[in-house]
């Protein structure tokens, strides 16, 4: 929040900036607050945000090898794409064992 405190001529409006930098995706944030002021009024307004994740997607959900020979090797691309104003890290979690690489 921009200021804590100030004084507003009559007639007059005072600007405020409130600013929301989320860290966590997905996460929603709320506060509330109350604004006093010296006559005794207390105007009461609530803060709600959600960050966003990042626009990031498979070129497919499964690939298909279909019939290969043993001990003979096939590939198919699969294409990570990231639609997000950011760059994104990835890392692949696999099964021990597993025999694609």
């Amino acid at each position: 929040i921009s200021s804590s405190k100030g004084s507003i001529a009559p007639g007059q409006s005072y600007k405020i900036t409130v600013k929301y930098v989320p860290s966590i995706v997905d996460e929603v944030s709320c506060a509330y607050y109350t604004i006093k002021t010296m006559g005794g009024n207390q105007l009461k307004f609530h803060l709600r945000g959600q960050a966003e994740g990042y626009n990031v997607h498979l070129s497919t959900r499964t690939i298909h090898f279909g019939e290969v020979q043993t001990k003979q090797t096939t590939n198919r691309l699969l294409n990570i794409h990231n639609e997000s104003d950011l760059p994104i890290s990835f890392q692949f979690m696999t099964e021990k064992c597993n025999l694609f690489a």
